[in-house]
């Protein structure tokens, strides 16, 4: 069972899950997950309606067979609501699980790379991977935002990227 948890917390609002619903849309091959939890912290301030209503915007219940909303935990930190999740994960036993902040906006390459990884480990296989990430030192429009996440290519270095991590 292929399961995603898309994640969300007080310092994210619509506009941060706008980019990571709008970069799920865009990707370059087709994928599908048996569920998507939906773990809001914030429901006050961030509707689960609004995340719902996005998910609608871009097109992406056909790549989930089902969607639910978790309960919020007790937990008063992000810390907490990771382990709540974790052991929520626990119960439901899935073979694999993408953690997805809204804070996110992955490649239009991001599920082809999933989808790789599928093909050469087995169900039984654990292994982390953790997506690359795109951090901005100064505020950016959606649609810079957007235009980095189409490039066709991971660039480690150029006029706009400084990639400080691991080929591993």
């Amino acid at each position: 069972m292929r399961v995603c948890y898309f994640n969300t917390h007080a310092t994210l609002d619509r506009w941060h899950a706008d980019i990571c619903f709008d970069s799920l849309a865009n990707q370059s091959i087709d994928y599908k997950f048996d569920v998507m939890y939906i773990y809001n912290t914030h429901p006050q301030e961030l509707s689960n309606n609004t995340l719902l209503d996005l998910i609608d915007k871009y097109r992406l219940r056909h790549h989930f067979d089902k969607i639910e909303i978790l309960p919020k935990s007790d937990g008063k930190t992000l810390g907490q609501d990771m382990l709540y999740l974790t052991s929520h994960c626990k119960e439901v036993s899935p073979t694999r699980v993408l953690m997805l902040k809204s804070d996110y906006g992955i490649s239009q390459n991001f599920m082809r790379g999933l989808d790789m990884i599928d093909a050469a480990t087995g169900e039984e296989d654990q292994f982390i991977f953790t997506a690359p990430t795109a951090n901005a030192k100064e505020y950016i429009e959606k649609d810079e935002i957007m235009r980095y996440l189409m490039r066709q290519d991971f660039n480690p270095s150029d006029n706009i990227t400084w990639y400080f991590g691991s080929d591993y």
